[in-house]
């Protein structure tokens, strides 16, 4: 029998992430969006979008938005929320060059996330 895994990439994690997902693959791909239908889209993605920065608040500390999985969602959000977690990043940024890392057990990481981080940030203009 399998342990219960308790960390921050829960149910509602998964979830959050196939519905950003789905998100991003129905406004990358406007011949999805036939007469009638758009207006039912943008209010789905309206609402995932919402989930999503209940999200990001809730994992504050995982710095998610600048990881290797949720960024792709940055075009969907306002530069408000945008700023406001890469100022967070960029605050989080230790003496040594690191930001915190989420997962103590794993200290090799620490430079992998905060470069992951930083270059996501260059690349959408955050720095």
């Amino acid at each position: 029998m399998r342990a219960k895994c308790r960390t921050w990439l829960s149910y509602d994690t998964i979830y959050l992430k196939l519905l950003v997902t789905i998100c991003f693959l129905i406004c990358k791909n406007k011949s999805v969006m036939k007469a009638g239908k758009t207006n039912a889209y943008q209010c789905i993605i309206h609402q995932f979008i919402k989930d999503f920065e209940g999200f990001l608040e809730q994992y504050a500390s995982h710095y998610p938005l600048f990881g290797r999985v949720w960024y792709h969602a940055i075009p969907f959000l306002s530069n408000d929320i945008v700023d406001k977690y890469a100022k967070e990043f960029i605050d989080g940024i230790k003496e040594n060059g690191s930001i915190v890392n989420p997962y103590p057990n794993l200290p090799k990481w620490d430079s992998i996330l905060t470069l992951d981080g930083l270059m996501i940030l260059k690349k959408h203009k955050r720095i």
